[in-house]
C-alpha cells in the first residue's frame, strides 16, 4: 500500500509517528510495541477531540513554565518507578534466596505498586512546588536566573508543604528524607571545606581527606554507641531495619550453634560467589 509519511516527533513517553495513508484516509499512530489505526474524524465532535488532543500534546511539550511544571510531575513519578521497582524486586526475591518467610506474591506486588506510586507522588509534588516557587521568586525580583536564596526558599516551600503539612505516608517520607539527608550532610561538609569555613580544613584536597577521615571516625563511634546503648531505651529512634542489620552483624554470632553456619543458604551462596570470583 502506498502512503505518504508525515513525521511529528513528540518526546512524551515515546516518540509518536503520525502516518497518513494515501488511500482509506487513516491516521496511524505507531507506538514502540503496538500500533493503533484511527480513521480520520468526520463529525464535529471527533474533530474537536483531535484538536484537544493536539493542544494537550503541544502543552506537554511546550518550552514554557506550564510544560516544565507538567514534566516536573512526570519526572517525579518516573523517579518513583526507577527507585522503588528494583527495591521491590529485591524484597520479593530475598526471602526465596535465603530461605526466610515471605509475603504472598500478590500482596507483595500490591504493596510495591502502592509504595511506588506514593513515592512518585511525594517527589512529583515537591518538584512542582520547587519549580513554581523558584520561578515566582525570580519573577518577583526581576531576575533572569535563580539566586541562591530563591532556590533555598523554593526548596523549603516544597519540603514544608509536602513533608510537614501533609502528615500521610510518614514512614515512606522518613525513608526518603534519610536517603537525601545523609547525602546532603556529605555535600554540606564538602562545601564547608571548599569555602574555608572550618578552621584547619582549608586546602581543598587535603581538607577533604582530613574532613572525610574525621567524619568516618565520628560516624562509626556514634552509630555503635547509639545502637548498643540507646536502642532498648528508645526503640524506633534508630531506623528499625538498621537495628536489625546491626543485631545480625554484631550479635548474631554471640551464641554458638552449628546450624547457624548452614541456615538460610548464606554459606552456599558465599562459597558460590567465591568460586565465581576465582574464575579467570
Amino acid at each position: 500500500m502506498q502512503y505518504n509519511t508525515r513525521y511529528s516527533t513528540v518526546p512524551l513517553l515515546y516518540k509518536l509517528k503520525y502516518c497518513r495513508y494515501s488511500t482509506g484516509k487513516y491516521n496511524l499512530i505507531i507506538w514502540p510495541l503496538s500500533a493503533l489505526c484511527l480513521r480520520e474524524p468526520e463529525s464535529a465532535d471527533s474533530q474537536n477531540y483531535y484538536k484537544m488532543s493536539s493542544a494537550l500534546l503541544s502543552l506537554l511539550e511546550s518550552p514554557g513554565l506550564p510544560g516544565q511544571l507538567l514534566r516536573a510531575v512526570r519526572q517525579g513519578f518516573f523517579f518513583g518507578v526507577e527507585t522503588r521497582v528494583p527495591y521491590a524486586i529485591t524484597n520479593i526475591l530475598r526471602p526465596w534466596l535465603f530461605g526466610k518467610p515471605s509475603r504472598p506474591l500478590y500482596g507483595s506486588l500490591k504493596w510495591a505498586a502502592d509504595q511506588t506510586l506514593q513515592h512518585g507522588w511525594i517527589i512529583a509534588r515537591i518538584s512542582l512546588l520547587f519549580k513554581l516557587g523558584e520561578w515566582s521568586l525570580m519573577r518577583a525580583t526581576g531576575s533572569r536566573a535563580p539566586k541562591p536564596w530563591h532556590t533555598a526558599v523554593a526548596g523549603a516551600l516544597g519540603g514544608y508543604l509536602v513533608m510537614v503539612r501533609d502528615t500521610t505516608q510518614a514512614s515512606l517520607k522518613r525513608q526518603i528524607n534519610m536517603a537525601i539527608g545523609i547525602r546532603t550532610l556529605y555535600a554540606v561538609a564538602a562545601y564547608l571545606v571548599r569555602s574555608g569555613t572550618v578552621p584547619g580544613f582549608t586546602a581543598p584536597e587535603a581538607g577533604y581527606t582530613r574532613g572525610r577521615n574525621a567524619w568516618y571516625v565520628v560516624l562509626w563511634a556514634v552509630v555503635m554507641w547509639h545502637w548498643r546503648h540507646q536502642t532498648a531505651i528508645a526503640p524506633g529512634e534508630m531506623n528499625k531495619a538498621q537495628v536489625r542489620q546491626m543485631d545480625f552483624i554484631y550479635t548474631g554470632g554471640d551464641v554458638p550453634g552449628r546450624d547457624l553456619w548452614f541456615n538460610n543458604n548464606y554459606l552456599s551462596m558465599f562459597l558460590a560467589l567465591v568460586s565465581i570470583n576465582a574464575l579467570k
